[in-house]
């Protein structure tokens, strides 16, 4: 078990970096495009260059902070192996779910009359709204469920 669960916390943070440099990647076109509207001079004035520039930087510094705060629980979680096991726990996949290149789900984790609102990335295997009971394992920081084993 505990082998498994550091391969996924694996898996999760090398899934991030990717996701990170996918963005970096959208950005550095979104600059050459930009920088190709420039150059072909496609506006006519000033005003409009120096908008489309500085909306250009607020949104790739804005995409950046967003991934580094995202990026950054799931890293101490790696760099730490720290993760939590519960068993017999209750788990609950809710219905809703975020994200753009790697979706992931809000969960509802209840043990002894605690309840934890969690994410996982979205698996497709379970049902959503279903109660599964059984041992769940879940990033200290990060606050991702990285392993679950349900009685069926």
């Amino acid at each position: 078990m505990d082998k498994i669960i550091i391969e996924n916390i694996n898996h999760l943070f090398r899934s991030q970096i990717i996701d990170t440099l996918l963005y970096l990647l959208l950005i550095i076109v979104t600059v050459l495009v930009v920088i190709a509207v420039i150059k072909l001079k496609s506006f006519n004035s000033k005003v409009k260059v120096v908008a489309l520039s500085l909306i250009l930087a607020v949104c790739s510094v804005g995409m950046i902070i967003i991934q580094i705060i995202s990026i950054a629980p799931v890293y101490k979680d790696y760099k730490q192996q720290s993760y939590i096991v519960l068993e017999n726990a209750t788990m609950i996949v809710a219905d809703n779910s975020s994200g753009g290149i790697d979706p992931t789900s809000s969960v509802f984790v209840s043990v002894n009359g605690n309840e934890l609102e969690l994410k996982m990335r979205t698996d497709y295997s379970l049902d959503k709204d279903t109660e599964y009971i059984g041992t769940v394992a879940y990033l200290k920081h990060s606050q991702y469920v990285i392993w679950y084993s349900f009685n069926r």
